[in-house]
Parts: C-alpha cells; structure tokens; sequence
C-alpha cells in the first residue's frame, strides 16, 4: 500500500496541529492579520499588534498566554528624551568638559493600564482604569559618553598624524558620562610593549570619568607599528543589551628609524 499523501509541514493531508504564535508590540503600521497567512514554514508568524492613538493595545480574548511568553514590547526613550553626541563644540582631547555642558539623565515613571475595551473612552475622559502598575522611578539618559582621543606629538612642533615618534609619547585623552562603567587606555602593538601605568576609573574623586594626557619614555620601545585605544562602557541597558565596550576610532603611530651607529 502506498503512503498517505503529506503536507509541506510532513503532517498527512486533512490533518491539523496546533503551534503557538507569538504576540508582539509594534509602534507603527498596521495590526496584523488574524489568524496568521499560511506559509511555508511550520511555525505561524509573530502576530503584531499596533496602539491606538490613545496608547491602548487592543489584545484578542482568544489569545493565550503562550503567545506573551518572552519581551512582549519595548520604550523608544529617545522620542521622549533628549541624547545623543554630548558635544560640546569645539572640546579638543585632555581638557575636562565644562560642569555647565556635561550631559547628565531624566528620572521618570513608567504608568501600565489595563482595562475592558467598552471602557476606554470612559478611562481616556479620566475615569479609572481597571487595572494599572506602575514603575515609580527610572533614571534614563540618552546621551552617548564624551570619549576623546590624541597625541599630543600630532599637534605640537610642527608634527601631524604620519610624524613617527622616537622618544616621547603623550597620549591625550577626555572621558566624561554620568553613569559610566568602565574606561581605560589600551596599546595594540606585534612589538611587545606595553603602557606604564595608564589611567583608567572610573573611582570615587572621578565617577563621571576624567581628562588629561599620560606620557610615556618610548626612547627603548622597537622600531612597529601602533595603536591607542580608548575603552568606554556605561552603566546603561535597553533591558535585552547592555551597553558595549566601545574603543573605535584608535589613534596610530609608528616608532621612527633609529639612527644607524657608525661603521
């Protein structure tokens, strides 16, 4: 006898199983179709369901709670805070930035609500919702960390950035953010070499960082290339990520030709 015929899920013809589709938030668009398209795959599509204009997510009762398993939406802060490049204008590597242009978050309240459908208009007048919960108090701040980097041999005695050094390195560095993790100076070289010292924080007389210029006596160091690099990381989630080690751009230089010693 043959083999009943097969869907493109492998499940015989005439046949039906159930599977979880899950339920997302999305800001913008259209709500998605229910129930799901058919496709190929034998897992439904996410199912996406878009606010009103009032904030309300209209959930289908028939939904399970299988279907929530997992972030079900997320905050864009960004619209409702301000961040971005610190700045300020014109900052230049080992000069502190300025208490009056230091960027510093917003506490705010996060308020949930839920309530029946054929009371929303009842709730968005200022009636009271069914249900609501809320997050008192949460710190946000949008602003990316004020991370700079130079050496001063680039800028000073008539050198540029292709100037080899030969004796002296002083590398210029500016860190500032108000809740920052880590910071810390690194040197990338095939030579062996390694900085004496360097700075790094943040601590206690420093929390938001700090700025200056480290020097280091490369009058011994091998003829190689180079790289600085200024590590940054803040105290800052998105509630899925943690904010990434950044250390890009690095700074380069190479160690010059020693002078031949007589023949």
């Amino acid at each position: 006898m043959g083999r009943p015929p097969r869907s493109p899920e492998g499940s015989p013809a005439g046949c039906w199983s159930a599977a979880v589709q899950s339920v997302r938030i999305k800001g913008t668009g259209s709500t998605s179709s229910t129930p799901p398209p058919p496709g190929p795959e034998p897992s439904p599509p996410d199912h996406y369901i878009v606010p009103d204009s009032q904030g309300w997510i209209a959930v289908d009762a028939n939904a399970l709670d299988d279907g929530f398993n997992g972030w079900l939406m997320g905050f864009t802060s960004p619209v409702a805070f301000p961040g971005g490049d610190p700045g300020p204008p014109g900052l230049t590597a080992g000069t502190a930035v300025p208490a009056a242009d230091q960027r510093d978050g917003v506490d705010a309240a996060i308020v949930f609500e839920a309530t029946r459908v054929s009371t929303i208009a009842a709730v968005n007048g200022g009636a009271a919702p069914d249900y609501t919960n809320q997050l008192a108090k949460i710190h946000i701040n949008n602003w990316n960390e004020a991370r700079l980097l130079d050496l001063l041999q680039f800028h000073t005695g008539g050198g540029d950035p292709c100037s080899p050094l030969s004796t002296d390195l002083d590398i210029e560095y500016t860190v500032d953010h108000e809740l920052l993790a880590d910071w810390h100076l690194e040197l990338v070289t095939a030579s062996g070499m390694t900085l004496a010292s360097p700075p790094s924080g943040p601590d206690p007389t420093h929390p938001r960082g700090d700025a200056g210029t480290h020097h280091e006596d490369v009058s011994t160091w091998p003829t190689c290339s180079y790289a600085i690099r200024l590590h940054t990381r803040r105290r800052l989630t998105d509630g899925l990520t943690d904010d990434p080690d950044k250390f890009l751009p690095e700074v380069t230089f190479c160690i010059g030709r020693r002078g031949r010693p007589p023949r």
